[in-house]
């Protein structure tokens, strides 16, 4: 496996990550969970735990999907651009399991 493939294949870990977090937080998760928030950073949207595990997953593992499938595509037509693209796939997959993260630990109290 040359590095490219490697990393392309690191980009899954963050739905890993996001699965793991949600596990290890579920118990301890109120029923209702703040999933929106405004400028100062004010619960203003609430749903279920389940509904936010799937939504959370979901967006996680889509996103990662598609770029992975465009990271793979940019590489075969065009090769001297896969790594950028890569970079910026890595960073938004990145900033997406941020706000995941931060979206569990503000509903454990954190």
């Amino acid at each position: 496996m040359d590095s490219f493939s490697a990393v392309v294949a690191l980009l899954w870990l963050g739905p890993a990550a996001v699965a793991f977090k949600w596990w290890r937080a579920w118990s301890h998760l109120p029923e209702r969970v703040a999933v929106h928030f405004d400028a100062a950073w004010r619960p203003n949207g609430w749903t279920t735990r389940d509904d936010a595990l799937h939504f959370s997953l979901g967006l996680q593992t889509g996103v990662t999907l598609l770029l992975t499938l465009c990271v793979l595509l940019v590489r075969w037509r065009k090769p001297g651009s896969s790594w950028p693209v890569l970079v910026i796939s890595a960073f938004a997959l990145g900033l997406i399991t941020w706000a995941n993260f931060s979206l569990v630990s503000h509903n454990l109290g954190g």
